[in-house]
């Protein structure tokens, strides 16, 4: 199933005999609607406590990518979800992150916390050195703003890295 649901609708097509554009379609469709019905169960308005309820929330999204992906959980005073947002997508081993549209939309819908979240396709957990200097400016300039950073949070298929957990945020 993990591999179905990474395959596009035309691999799907020409990987199973008998199996047209149609049903591709609802294949992917169906596994869309399961990962947003999970998504709404695990979170019914229930305040952030830790990096596994985040990576809970997001790694049926992102774990299994062929490509990096970058998201912004945006948190409300109380630590409550406000938003939920893929900001960005890239390469196999990389995406470009752009500081200035991840907190104008921090800034958009008032924001007071953020965390990141992104994957690494090759399923290594350790961050890597532009991971580290990412983080930093994010942080230095959601700091700027008096918005916080919580946590940026690497998910892979062998489960996920946190800064917040290893003390480096």
């Amino acid at each position: 199933l993990a591999r179905l649901e990474r395959m596009s609708i035309h691999e799907m097509k020409s990987g199973f005999k008998g199996l047209g554009y149609a049903k591709a379609v609802s294949i992917a469709a169906a596994f869309e609607l399961g990962k947003r019905y999970q998504k709404d169960l695990l979170f019914k308005d229930e305040p952030i406590r830790d990096a596994e309820s985040i990576y809970n929330l997001l790694k049926g999204e992102v774990e299994n990518l062929p490509n990096e992906v970058f998201y912004v959980v945006h948190l409300s005073r109380s630590n409550r979800i406000l938003y939920v947002d893929r900001i960005f997508s890239g390469g196999t081993a990389a995406t470009v992150v752009d500081i200035k549209m991840v907190l104008k939309k921090a800034v958009n819908i008032l924001s007071s916390a953020l965390i990141f979240v992104h994957n690494h396709p090759s399923g290594s957990l350790n961050p890597s050195a532009q991971d580290d200097k990412l983080t930093q400016r994010l942080k230095n300039a959601a700091e700027m703003l008096d918005i916080k950073v919580f946590d940026h949070i690497i998910v892979s298929s062998m489960g996920y890295y946190s800064y917040a957990d290893n003390s480096r945020l």
